[in-house]
């Protein structure tokens, strides 16, 4: 991800929960019961952690997505499925889903990925997967790369075919 889209997604989280902290504390406001649950019991816990994330992004550079003989390496997001091997990839494509593009990776099986995950991360990337309804497994945000995603899937085609190939 760019420094400076990093940079104003933490701005943005932090204003979020600095937003939502000033409206809880502020009885005259008159939230009522289901405002009050969505902005400061829902709303401050995620952007808290969508704020530490963008900043732990910011301070720790590491790739978003690392490509071997093996498979990759999903790092591009909280969420990010970790190590996934070639033989466990079925197809690979980009889609669009809210305005935003995606390297979605279907999977011939979730099951061994999802053994390799906490619980909390496999119901995410399940959840991920329904909402999109975009059939992939894995969703890589093109924000989160520093190249184009063509670029990636490109790399990515070339050794899934020369596995596929070899075995």
């Amino acid at each position: 991800m760019q420094k400076t889209k990093l940079v104003l997604l933490t701005l943005g989280a932090w204003l979020f929960v600095a937003a939502g902290i000033f409206f809880y504390l502020s009885p005259e406001i008159g939230l009522t019961l289901l405002t009050e649950v969505l902005v400061f019991w829902i709303g401050v816990p995620f952007f808290t952690l969508a704020g530490l994330y963008a900043a732990k992004r910011l301070m720790i550079k590491k790739p978003a997505v690392i490509l071997d003989s093996e498979g990759f390496v999903d790092q591009a997001s909280a969420v990010g499925a970790g190590r996934v091997y070639w033989k466990e990839v079925e197809s690979m494509f980009i889609f669009t889903y809210g305005g935003q593009r995606f390297l979605g990776v279907r999977l011939n099986e979730t099951s061994g990925l999802e053994q390799r995950m906490s619980k909390r991360k496999a119901a995410l990337l399940n959840l991920n997967r329904e909402l999109t309804g975009a059939e992939a497994s894995i969703h890589i945000p093109q924000t989160a790369l520093s190249v184009k995603l063509e670029s990636v899937l490109d790399d990515a085609k070339k050794r899934l075919q020369h596995i596929k190939r070899n075995t």
